[in-house]
């Protein structure tokens, strides 16, 4: 995304302008704070992954680099999409 333009949101200083679109991961474990009367807009997509392995994935008990996802390093099942949201701002 950074090739189109894009550029990473820093937390550390939470700083959103007018019309700007943000797009992030439904797994993600710290979300972003907009409140619903500054969102113009937003939509949502879901990406294919392999089908039934996994090293991160979001309801599957596994998580590779972190133990949020569950206690296994990696899952042999069936796989749901990986789902993201984009919000542009008033």
């Amino acid at each position: 995304m950074e090739q189109w333009g894009a550029k990473a949101f820093d937390r550390k200083n939470p700083r959103l302008e007018h019309r700007e679109m943000i797009v992030g991961p439904f797994s993600d474990v710290t979300p972003i704070p907009v409140s619903a009367g500054e969102i113009l807009s937003h939509d949502e997509w879901k990406f294919r992954r392999l089908p039934y392995v996994s090293t991160s994935a979001l309801g599957s008990g596994a998580s590779f680099y972190s133990s949020f996802g569950g206690p296994l390093p990696w899952v042999v099942n069936k796989i749901p999409p990986e789902r993201y949201y984009s919000l542009q701002l008033r």
